[in-house]
């Protein structure tokens, strides 16, 4: 019989290496026809022969298509680099690890103070201690003005340790780590964008292993003609005061958000109000209590996945205005150029924040698979109705790097007119498993006990008429259940399995 064997296409999904991390993988089982033969041959008699083509059949679909959740070592897992949804906040996904307080051992070397357009640098990382690392992330912004955006681009590198990717920004303008090898030093080509921009500052991110991760290491390299610079792109200003949110008008003066339920004003844990500017702009004001961010998210369903979503973040003396998108159960963030009037503070355990969006705004990701530089754009017209999701949180410790909601997220009960005037409401739980439990609720509490009571104590009272009530009862839970099972079975998104 050939040698059985099974290959796994893994994915760590998680930008970095070492460490015990949960890898997905698909499994490829390479010997399903040698293994059916072999128990087909063990069977008793001749009752099962009829069905061993089937079962192959059958045994092939299933066993080529399993996904498992497997655990892998620190030493085993085979980690593909950052993701792009890292771009901006530049902090691997590493669930609830955050990052080292005590100075960083490792540092950026650069070959040359100063720069000059469409000149090739060499960067290092390395530390002062010869300290081991395994994941890296590093890319370049401006000093002044656009400093979201990435600039220059990284030549592919050789070493089979590092690779370059397209940020919002321009092409190939990240570099991160290709495989989950120790090393010492990384070496890279960064090439200085055609223009004169003005001061750039190299940002790094050094995963030393899976839970030991240095955050915010800076070089400056300066530009070589400080007098001759191209006009620079500016982010909108952001506005560390603000009047509280007032949501006593919402119904008569914009509309509004309001969560739980049955909430008002200032007993509402979490609240969104907008209203019209103008014809081209919209004014949004957010507020939630205990945490250390609130996001609103635009959706054209009630379920996470192909949303535009902006964020407000405060921790301490760290605040920002995130401009994003959802491609599926991950956010992207994106350069905020979008947004304006941006204001945000957090006083009492409350955070506040406004901003002004136009009615037509774009998300835009990459497409990290094609061989050029390739976004992928998605408009939301607010002139048109959506949902509108509140989520809220924590972030990684004196930054603006946002953590998994806390809860799940609220949505509005049904799709808002952004022209109107008006109080929605909603819930954290899908329409489909509010009716999956009071189905459930209905079969075996209701029906289920109504049977059962009548069975053991009133038998003797009701006679043969049981046998007529109690058969149509059973069956009516059984169904109960099968309308129940149905809703959680066509809400999933089977997509993220195939």
């Amino acid at each position: 019989m050939a040698e059985c064997r099974a290959e796994a296409d893994l994915d760590d999904g998680v930008g970095g290496a070492g460490g015990g991390s949960f890898v997905a993988c698909s499994l490829e089982v390479k010997c399903v026809d040698e293994w059916l033969a072999l128990t087909s041959s063990q069977l008793p008699g001749d009752s099962f022969l009829w069905s061993i083509t089937s079962v192959r059949d059958v045994g092939k679909r299933i066993l080529l298509g399993v996904n498992l959740v497997i655990f892998v070592s620190q030493g085993g897992i085979l980690p593909t680099g950052a993701p792009f949804s890292t771009c901006l906040t530049m902090f691997p996904k590493h669930g609830a690890v955050e990052k080292q307080l005590l100075p960083s051992p490792f540092f950026i070397s650069l070959s040359s103070n100063t720069y000059t357009p469409g000149q090739v640098i060499t960067v290092e990382l390395t530390s002062t201690n010869g300290t081991l690392f395994r994941g890296l992330q590093v890319k370049a912004t401006r000093s002044q003005g656009n400093s979201e955006r990435a600039v220059g681009s990284f030549m592919v590198s050789h070493d089979n340790k590092t690779k370059a990717f397209t940020c919002d920004g321009s092409y190939k303008s990240m570099a991160t780590h290709a495989n989950a090898a120790d090393v010492k030093r990384v070496v890279l080509k960064w090439t200085a964008p055609r223009e004169n921009i003005g001061d750039i500052v190299f940002l790094a991110t050094i995963v030393e292993k899976f839970d030991t991760i240095w955050y915010g290491i800076k070089s400056t390299l300066r530009t070589a003609s400080p007098s001759n610079l191209v006009e620079q792109s500016k982010l909108p200003e952001l506005n560390s005061s603000m009047d509280d949110v007032d949501f006593s008008s919402c119904g008569s003066e914009k509309s509004c958000f309001l969560y739980p339920r049955y909430c008002k004003s200032s007993d509402c844990l979490a609240a969104a109000s907008f209203r019209h500017v103008d014809d081209m702009f919209l004014q949004f004001e957010l507020m939630a209590k205990n945490v250390s961010y609130i996001s609103i998210g635009f959706s054209e369903d009630v379920k996470m996945g192909g949303d535009e979503t902006i964020s407000c973040t405060a921790d301490g003396g760290v605040l920002s205005v995130q401009h994003g998108a959802n491609p599926k159960q991950f956010n992207d963030r994106m350069v905020r150029d979008q947004l304006s009037n941006l204001r945000i503070k957090q006083a009492d355990g409350i955070i506040m924040c406004s901003f002004t969006r136009p009615v037509m705004a774009v998300t835009r990701t990459v497409n990290q698979s094609a061989p050029d530089l390739q976004f992928v754009e998605k408009v939301f017209d607010l002139s048109k109705e959506y949902h509108v999701m509140l989520a809220w949180g924590t972030v990684k410790l004196g930054t603006d790097v946002i953590n998994k909601h806390v809860d799940l997220p609220v949505v509005t009960d049904r799709k808002v007119n952004f022209q109107g005037k008006d109080i929605y409401r909603g819930s954290s739980l899908p329409l489909e498993v509010r009716a999956h439990a009071g189905l459930m609720a209905l079969a075996w509490i209701v029906l289920a006990g109504i049977t059962t009571a009548m069975s053991r104590y009133y038998k003797d009272w009701f006679g043969e008429r049981l046998f007529f009530i109690g058969l149509p009862l059973s069956r009516l839970s059984y169904l109960r259940r099968l309308d129940s099972s149905s809703f959680l079975f066509t809400s999933m998104d089977w997509s993220r399995y195939v």
